[in-house]
């Protein structure tokens, strides 16, 4: 699945805010009761644009979530490594320390297009199934 909508273009959601700032974030969609949300940065690192995503869990269960990030410019295409994660009920995440940054291009190039690949959400029935995800990730991380 690709799903892909110009930054640019993008109008931002109205809702209730919960958080300093939340008016900020122009979201994308929602996939089995995860909304993914996002901030463009125009030259981000001084240079280069770049990219935050939010994800929101509204479901009442814990979830293992997976996807690529697709960026698209004046004559190039760049697709991140997997963002993959678990999501508590009712949890948001968001920023560099959850892996949810990229500033895609490192020659100045704009960010035309921001789109989603291979996004699979799962829903996590037990703690110990949890527990065993959360450990496996960490080991890939070392």
């Amino acid at each position: 699945m690709l799903l892909f909508g110009a930054l640019v273009m993008a109008v931002p959601v109205v809702s209730a805010q919960r958080f300093p700032g939340e008016w900020a974030w122009n979201e994308l969609f929602e996939h089995e009761g995860v909304v993914f949300k996002y901030i463009y940065y125009k030259e981000a690192d001084a240079v280069n644009d770049g990219v935050v995503i939010m994800l929101e869990n509204t479901n009442e269960f814990a979830v293992k979530y997976r996807f690529k990030v697709v960026f698209r410019s004046q004559g190039a295409e760049v697709e991140a490594p997997p963002a993959e994660g678990v999501l508590d009920p009712g949890e948001l995440k968001t920023g560099q320390p959850q892996g949810l940054f990229w500033t895609p291009f490192d020659d100045g190039r704009k960010i035309k297009e921001v789109g989603l690949r291979g996004y699979k959400i799962t829903r996590i029935r037990s703690p110990e199934l949890r527990s065993s995800f959360m450990l496996s990730n960490q080991k890939k991380r070392l």
